[in-house]
């Protein structure tokens, strides 16, 4: 595996031309010729009591109004339930969370990197559910894209952290963990997400290269080549894969870059 990754490493300027192809909705954690086969199986166990389970929690408000955490994985499963069942009130509830989202950019505070980097996956993949309903309404479409993408670009310079003595940017810092592989996971999503995305800051071609450097580095710093055991444990493993599985799966289905 770290020979593997070393390869990989050796080819990243290369891999980042090919990272990004155009924009496809959605085409993060399913696409468009997916969607009947999930809709199928929703009326069936065992997917059935997982879809009610889905269901009760989108149609439940958030117990904290003003937490962005919880706004976004509402909108997300609020897009989930407008992929499934074309209901539009869902989607625009969903839009509607997504544009009051506050990311630090815009004065928001998500908590420590790896909590930050879990809201911008969960918003690449709530906004790559709604981008056929936004279409109807660009202002809406265009502010969340650009909230997006204000986000992307704070991760992409790199989130500082203060480690009393100096601040280091979170992919300078010689510690490679699970904070890497949720927050680069979720910019590899927002790159993705926003693969046709103009802007006066860095380029989604810019994320999508730092998301695949960071979270191939960190993977290979962390996986043991001889065994597979995650060095920072079994707890920490599951953790980090929330976001870097995502992120590896859209890497392989949209790109053909295969990292498992």
């Amino acid at each position: 595996m770290k020979a593997q990754f070393l390869v990989l490493l050796a080819f990243v300027g290369i891999a980042q031309a090919q990272i990004l192809p155009p924009e496809e909705h959605p085409s993060l954690l399913f696409t468009a010729q997916d969607i009947p086969l999930l809709r199928e199986r929703t009326g069936r166990q065992p997917y059935a009591s997982w879809w009610k389970t889905v269901e009760q929690r989108a149609l439940t408000q958030p117990s904290v109004n003003d937490d962005e955490r919880a706004k976004v994985r509402q909108a997300k499963s609020l897009a989930f339930v407008y992929v499934i069942t074309g209901d539009e009130t869902t989607a625009r509830e969903a839009a509607e969370l997504l544009v009051t989202v506050q990311f630090p950019p815009r004065g928001g505070d998500m908590g420590e990197p790896h909590l930050e980097g879990e809201v911008v996956a969960l918003y690449a993949a709530a906004y790559d559910m709604l981008h056929g309903y936004l279409q109807a309404n660009p202002d809406q479409l265009r502010e969340i894209r650009d909230i997006l993408a204000e986000e992307a670009h704070r991760l992409y310079r790199g989130i500082k952290i203060d480690l009393g003595v100096v601040t280091y940017r979170l992919h300078d810092t010689p510690h490679l963990d699970n904070w890497h592989l949720r927050v680069y996971g979720g910019l590899g999503l927002a790159a993705f997400a926003l693969s046709d995305y103009t802007g006066d800051d860095s380029t989604p071609a810019d994320w999508a290269g730092r998301a695949f450097q960071m979270v191939a580095q960190t993977l290979d710093f962390q996986i043991d080549g001889t065994d597979g055991g995650y060095a920072e444990g079994p707890f920490y493993a599951r953790y980090a894969a929330d976001l870097y599985l995502p992120y590896l799966l859209a890497l392989k289905g949209r790109a053909g870059i295969d990292l498992f």
